[in-house]
């Protein structure tokens, strides 16, 4: 994992918390405004509100955990991150 704050990839995978916490959330990067990222949940611990568009909203710039695409792939195979 590698720690992102700001410039996130539209569709790329993230993580809340770094790699040695329990608890983690994977969220998928939509897109941003001035001072909101949004954020699409694909697994994990499910503990953040979304808005009216199932979204979750952080403010931006906000410290998120890039995943590689091995880590993804392992996630998947595991059914931990559902992309569908």
């Amino acid at each position: 994992m590698e720690l992102v704050t700001k410039d996130f990839k539209v569709g790329a995978i993230y993580c809340d918390v770094p790699e040695d916490m329990a608890l983690k959330t994977y969220l998928m990067f939509i897109g941003s405004d001035i001072s909101i990222s949004y954020f699409k949940y694909v697994g994990g611990c499910d503990c953040y509100n979304s808005n009216d568009d199932g979204l979750c909203e952080f403010d931006y710039p906000t410290e998120m955990y890039e995943l590689s695409n091995s880590e993804i792939k392992d996630l998947i195979s595991k059914d931990i991150i559902k992309l569908n």
